[in-house]
């Protein structure tokens, strides 16, 4: 079935994205011969134009061009994202100490731990500036006073970057604005070359930006200022105006946008921001109780910066691990070729043809393909055909003793689900020949078609599978404090992520939603074979077979182990090794000292 979509193909020839920010595609500069043992054949003759080499990774500072810090998060592929530490003044307990000495005690714990912004809320109360998430309450003494928390010296001697979130809802947005700006004139080291100021609202507080702007721009903090808006999950159930609204951002003195993590067609919107220059934020992530590192991982490489309540040097460990196996992504189309970065001991490139036709022997290459137009299918994407037989072929890549895989993948059906029929199946991204992973659609001879994830357990002899039927499930009761229960439609993009990692569930995620169905639990690593990871195709021990037609914006296989660590919970909720001086000025780690 043809995909239903108004969009234009601008590049079945595979053109190149034009309006695109430089992506991380590091530069071939050795050939590399991968040892056997980890790294097995590119495929048959479909993949003729493959080629892997050594690479040095990319350091695509792209929106932190120009900030001084050194200690900003890079991925394994050279992708910087900032870690935010979430309503990081907010306290709870008790005296003796002041809620200003608490507030002040976890922004401290915070730089200690590597966070890269500090989220302050500000709303006007009163008269006063308070620190604040919620400006309907009368001032007093269950909130600090903003002024105090800029005082904290660590913070103003830190390298780390303030991130302001206006609160205000009811004052006049120009007597707001100057008060505000006057405040902040008075620590200038907030707004200084190397290190910008973020001031945020969300897309119903624009207002006290747009003031914002306008008074700082007369003042001494002018040129150090970045604004932000913020967009709750709920505003991407109407995509069109959403993107309106994204797209008029830049001529607005906009530049950066940030949306929730569990948006509906949460990736071509960020593809969006991204073709227009604007950093992208996505927020708030949970800590590993509700599988927080489950979606820092999946979307690391799209990403400029996370906003957590995950504990920050955490979640800088699950950006920073050394775990791609493959990541391929339509943005890393250059001219017909298709850029495929991994980190195997080191980075290296393999490089893949595309629109190739294919031939008895082995399947061809999907196309790439531009959605021009804002949407669910804007932005570049690889285009498998209703005729099938296309597919990439990726490198034999085993997971580790004891653990298993990650594997996330954006996708638009484009008719792949009203086309099922019975007993078919359609591989999305596959290792499956009698061991391996497999993340695919599959419609029984009997009853509903679901897109499931499973793997092979090592001296295991079936797969265990957790999956989610099409016409939706469940009640919206289940572990996750988000919850995935909505039918799967044709129309609409989608994140699906798999995860096992060697002892416990064997989990299917939907657009970082936990599915409100039953998950199998297992133990032991996942078992081996030789054959190819797969895009589009179930891999051949003699031909590929299971091909997928819809859309495929990025795929991304992480060798995956147990991320729990014991402490991990949200920042406010543990101490770190401080001096016993507080708000003594010192040296953070990455900190200029």
């Amino acid at each position: 079935m043809l995909p239903r979509t108004t969009s234009r193909c601008l590049g079945c020839d595979s053109t190149r994205w034009p309006t695109l920010r430089p992506g991380p595609v590091a530069r071939i500069v050795a050939v590399l011969v991968l040892a056997a043992s980890t790294v097995g054949a590119f495929g048959g003759s479909g993949q003729r134009a493959s080629v892997a080499g050594s690479v040095s990774p990319a350091n695509d500072a792209g929106v932190w061009s120009g900030v001084a810090r050194r200690a900003l998060p890079r991925t394994a592929l050279g992708h910087t994202v900032a870690v935010s530490c979430h309503n990081c003044y907010q306290v709870s307990g008790t005296p003796p100490e002041t809620v200003t000495e608490r507030a002040n005690k976890r922004i401290d714990t915070a730089l200690w731990n590597g966070a890269d912004l500090i989220e302050i809320d500000v709303a006007m109360i009163e008269g006063t500036l308070w620190a604040t998430h919620d400006d309907g309450l009368a001032a007093g003494t269950s909130r600090p006073l903003l002024h105090d928390l800029l005082t904290n010296d660590r913070l103003r001697a830190a390298s780390a970057m303030l991130f302001l979130e206006v609160k205000e809802s009811d004052a006049d947005p120009v007597a707001f604005a100057a008060q505000l700006a006057r405040a902040l004139a008075v620590f200038p080291e907030y707004a200084v070359e190397g290190r910008p100021l973020f001031l945020r609202a969300f897309n119903q507080a624009r207002r006290y930006l747009d003031a914002l702007q306008s008074e700082i721009a007369r003042g001494p903090l002018a040129g150090h200022v970045r604004y932000h808006v913020l967009f709750a999950a709920s505003e991407s159930e109407h995509l069109t105006h959403l993107h309106e609204l994204i797209m008029a951002l830049p001529r607005s003195g906009y530049t950066g946008v940030e949306l929730d993590f569990r948006s509906p067609n949460l990736p071509t919107s960020l593809a969006l921001a991204r073709s227009l220059g604007l950093m992208t934020g996505v927020g708030t992530l949970p800590d590993s109780s509700a599988f927080g590192e489950v979606f820092v991982a999946a979307m690391r490489e799209e990403v400029d910066q996370m906003t957590v309540d995950y504990r920050v040097d955490q979640v800088r460990r699950v950006i920073e691990d050394r775990n791609t196996v493959a990541h391929a992504s339509a943005e890393n189309v250059v001219g017909s070729t298709l850029v495929v970065q991994q980190y195997l001991d080191a980075p290296v490139e393999q490089r893949i043809e595309l629109g190739l036709a294919g031939d008895a022997a082995w399947p061809g290459t999907p196309n790439a393909w531009f959605g021009a137009e804002p949407g669910v299918l804007f932005g570049p994407w690889l285009r498998y055909p209703p005729d099938g037989r296309r597919a990439l072929t990726l490198s034999d890549v085993d997971a580790r003793p004891n653990e298993g895989f990650l594997v996330s993948a954006v996708v638009h059906f484009g008719g792949a689900l009203s086309s099922m029929a019975p007993g078919q199946t359609k591989a999305i991204v596959n290792k499956s020949e009698n061991a391996g992973f497999a993340l695919e659609l599959y419609r029984p001879a009997v009853g509903a078609a679901v897109v499931r994830f499973g793997v092979r357990q090592a001296g295991g002899s079936n797969y265990t599978i957790h999956s989610y039927p099409i016409g939706g499930a469940g009640s919206g009761q289940g572990p996750c404090a988000a919850r995935f229960t909505a039918p799967l439609h044709d129309d609409e993009t989608y994140r699906l992520t798999g995860a096992y990692d060697g002892a416990g569930g064997v989990f299917l995620f939907i657009d970082n939603r936990c599915p409100d169905v039953a998950r199998p639990s297992i133990t032991g690593g996942v078992a081996p074979n030789d054959v190819p990871i797969m895009v589009g195709a179930d891999p051949p021990p003699a031909a590929a077979r299971f091909f997928f037609d819809g859309y495929v914006q990025s795929v991304d296989v992480q060798w995956w182990g147990n991320h729990e660590v014991p402490g991990d919970r949200g920042n406010g909720t543990y101490t770190a090794p401080l001096p016993v001086v507080r708000y003594l000025p010192i040296a953070m780690p990455g900190d200029h000292s």
